[in-house]
């Protein structure tokens, strides 16, 4: 357990810190956190491939580039679907597979599998469909934040960088800086 002394000096220095205060240092951190990070080892199970998710965040994002926090975090959701479609499917495929080496020779192998494991397949089909049910919203939600990032970095003057611009579409109308104060009727 931390002393009351330990846990002072941290306050102290914490307080004491700012984050980053020159130019290069503010742009390293904006660049670290347009960087995903999301895909840990247990994204992938044992038996699958981890090159192949790399391909896909890869193509993703050579496609649909970042240029805002938001932007990153719906890339990274559209990628996170197309895995576990990419999972389901082989997951269908096993079942039918694993069911005709069970079978024998049984012409009628993929029938009686389908019959046996029914109650599997709709549930397989319904996680399916709600995965693209999600990849439609996400992808239509990208294509609006991507649409108001462009407009952004067109309006803004050319020394701006394109995060700064993204960033000043959360100021206020008024002072820019924070939420207008209401006026008092005193």
């Amino acid at each position: 357990m931390r002393t009351k002394k330990q846990i002072d000096a941290s306050r102290a220095n914490g307080a004491k810190s700012h984050g980053a205060a020159s130019p290069e240092g503010k742009a390293r951190i904006v660049a670290a956190n347009l960087d995903t990070g999301m895909f840990a080892e247990y994204e992938t199970l044992p038996w699958e491939n981890r090159n192949e998710l790399e391909e896909i965040q890869e193509e993703y994002y050579a496609q649909h580039p970042p240029a805002s926090p938001e932007a990153r975090a719906l890339v990274d959701e559209l990628i996170r679907c197309e895995w576990r479609l990419r999972r389901f499917h082989a997951i269908d495929d096993t079942i039918l597979v694993r069911g005709y080496e069970l079978g024998g020779k049984d012409p009628y192998a993929d029938a009686l599998t389908f019959l046996q494991h029914d109650k599997s397949f709709v549930r397989l089909q319904y996680r399916i469909n709600s995965v693209h049910r999600a990849q439609r919203q996400i992808l239509h939600e990208l294509e609006r934040i991507e649409a108001r990032d462009r407009a952004a970095a067109d309006a803004a003057p050319s020394s701006q960088t394109q995060l700064q611009v993204v960033g000043s579409l959360r100021s206020f109308p008024s002072t820019g800086v924070g939420p207008e104060e209401p006026e008092s009727s005193t």
